[in-house]
């Protein structure tokens, strides 16, 4: 009888210690990206577009880079990556970082024999390129017309609670 009543007043406290060791566990978890040796360039781009998708793009920039990083890199695989930078920057309109990648992706299409790159890249460089804002004014309207939709965006999320 008394082997039952210890474990019952042990099992409370013993099941609130492994829920606040679980919890710290799951809080505390480190979002440092892990770039393996064995990752292929598809699979560090598309870990990447994962973390851009979250908003994450300190993270996503660090798998791109590593892709352009490794010595096996092939040019189809470097375009790639140097492309979603660009985005990146896009996304966060710092178009002074990103016009000279889309540039650069422009000319590696004009001094490359054709069907080496992924054509799609020339065409995509295009058309951000088109997107970016040439002057002071226009900029600044650019810039005005994001913080408008933010703005739109967070009295949305406001009013479904």
């Amino acid at each position: 009888m008394k082997l039952s009543i210890f474990t019952k007043r042990i099992r409370i406290p013993l099941a609130i210690c492994a829920c606040a060791v679980c919890l710290t566990s799951v809080s505390c978890k480190s979002t440092e990206v892990v770039i393996d040796d064995t990752m292929t360039p598809q699979q560090l781009i598309q870990n990447g577009q994962n973390e851009a998708q979250k908003g994450k793009y300190k993270n996503a920039l660090k798998y791109y880079q590593a892709v352009i990083d490794r010595p096996e890199v092939t040019p189809a695989n470097y375009v790639e990556a140097r492309y979603e930078i660009g985005h990146l920057y896009m996304k966060k309109q710092n178009y002074k970082a990103a016009r000279p990648i889309f540039e650069e992706i422009q000319e590696l299409f004009l001094n490359t024999m054709p069907g080496t790159l992924p054509a799609a890249y020339n065409k995509l460089a295009d058309i951000e390129l088109a997107k970016i804002p040439n002057t002071k004014q226009q900029i600044q309207a650019e810039q005005l017309k994001q913080e408008e939709k933010e703005r739109r965006s967070q009295e949305e999320e406001a009013d479904k609670y």
